[in-house]
């Protein structure tokens, strides 16, 4: 509910998500605002149980824009399409022919600029902080403290 969570990989700087079972919960902090969230539009049920919680992981981008591009040192045999914010699904019919265009492209080179692959992080494997539409900051999950997991 806010900036979200990264699960950095210290030896790599890439950050990929837990297994469904590690991430199977909600940190109290967003559980106190869902409730403020529902309490503020659905009042009738802030008070009702949050059942299935679970962190839920998904690829931005740092300016919310897609990724269809060839993956750099490639040698333009690796497409890469990623970045989607969270809207991807309602627009499938089209990306097929976005990576098509791609494809075919003449010079070889993503027609929309916005599409291009973006060199963005340093050579620590950081990727900052800043998503454009994010209000919150950017926590790593090791840190995160489990509301139902076992204090022993």
């Amino acid at each position: 509910m806010g900036g979200g969570y990264v699960n950095t990989d210290p030896k790599t700087g890439v950050s990929l998500p837990p297994s469904h079972a590690e991430s199977a919960f909600m940190p109290l902090h967003d559980q106190a605002k869902v409730r403020q969230l529902l309490r503020e539009t659905l009042p009738e049920l802030a008070d009702r149980p949050l059942v299935k919680q679970s962190l839920c992981w998904f690829a931005d981008t740092n300016d919310s824009d897609f990724i269809i591009d060839y993956v750099p040192k490639s040698s333009s045999s690796v497409v890469l399409m990623s970045g989607d914010s969270g809207h991807a699904a309602k627009l499938i019919p089209l990306i097929g022919d976005w990576v098509k265009n791609l494809l075919e492209a003449a010079d070889g080179k993503q027609p929309v600029d916005k599409w291009r692959w973006k060199d963005v992080g340093g050579d620590d494997g950081k990727w900052g902080d800043t998503v454009s539409w994010r209000l919150g900051n950017t926590m790593e999950f090791a840190e995160l403290q489990n509301p139902k997991a076992s204090k022993l």
